[in-house]
């Protein structure tokens, strides 16, 4: 074997070598991207199930506390009408409430939650943000919440929005 027979048996073994390195980047490549799927669902379950107990979190006072149900009820009314220690209670309870929800809402607008998720947990605010009294004290308290959160919940509060139209995103 002269020195050129040798040259194309090294180009040929450094051509499978190069294919054979490909082939090898291309499979980490592909469970690469299987393993980000796997972690990208599994923070998506995971950030679902924190804002179920977010909610219950929220609801739980709620139902074992008569005088914060009725001053929640009272404050849905007529948010004005409250005297300033259950305005203090009625923006309380708001404020977090909305604050937990105003998270769920920038999750859901990253795709870190699922619509059927997301559904559910923002139908439990329409009937709330629809009441006058809320609409006194969102007027008071809107700019505590992200511009994008704000004009969701405008359009929520909206009453040009027909019944069983799609919830805005």
């Amino acid at each position: 074997m002269d020195v050129f027979e040798l040259g194309a048996i090294g180009e040929l073994v450094g051509g499978l070598a190069v294919v054979g390195s490909l082939i090898y980047v291309g499979i980490q490549v592909r469970q690469n991207n299987r393993n980000l799927e796997a972690n990208s669902e599994a923070v998506m379950a995971s950030t679902e199930i924190a804002g179920g107990e977010q909610v219950l979190r929220a609801q739980i006072p709620v139902a074992q506390t008569p005088e914060l149900a009725q001053v929640l009820l009272e404050g849905a009314a007529d948010y004005e009408a409250l005297t300033s220690v259950d305005k203090v209670r009625y923006s309380a309870f708001w404020t977090a409430a909305l604050i937990s929800h105003q998270g769920y809402f920038l999750h859901h607008d990253r795709g870190y939650i699922s619509e059927i998720s997301w559904d559910s947990y923002s139908r439990q605010f329409d009937i709330g943000v629809q009441r006058p009294g809320f609409g006194q004290w969102w007027e008071r308290s809107r700019n505590l919440f992200h511009p994008m959160f704000q004009d969701y919940i405008e359009a929520k509060r909206s009453p040009s929005r027909p019944e069983g139209s799609p919830r805005p995103d």
